[in-house]
């Protein structure tokens, strides 16, 4: 009796492998298309190390107003602008624009 019931459980097992596999391979496509999401909304990007990314959109989160939003993110595009001028490279002259009710549609692609 024992072994039929490991046999089966070790059957759901092997059984269940594949659809491991197919969720990983979910997750990090997903990953993938959020870290492209992000390079599209972050106005220089190119320019920014991981963890200031983080911390910029950890800023954006905690952000209680739009006001508060908005002067946080023409202070970074001031930033990411002189990064750009110090390394002889050029963004675009706007910081990502956002309709209302409407993500993304950030700027700050190369030129």
């Amino acid at each position: 009796m024992k072994a039929k019931y490991f046999v089966t459980i070790a059957f759901a097992v092997v059984l269940s492998l594949p659809l491991f596999a197919a969720i990983a391979v979910e997750n990090e496509q997903l990953e993938q298309k959020e870290h492209a999401q992000v390079q599209q909304q972050v106005y220089g990007w190119q320019l920014m190390t991981d963890e200031e990314r983080t911390e910029h959109r950890a800023k954006m989160r905690s952000a209680t107003s739009a006001e508060e939003r908005e002067a946080y993110r023409e202070e970074h595009h001031k930033l990411m602008q002189a990064r750009a001028d110090a390394k002889g490279l050029s963004l675009s002259d706007q910081p990502g624009q956002r309709s209302r009710g409407c993500r993304g549609g950030g700027q700050g692609y190369w030129q």
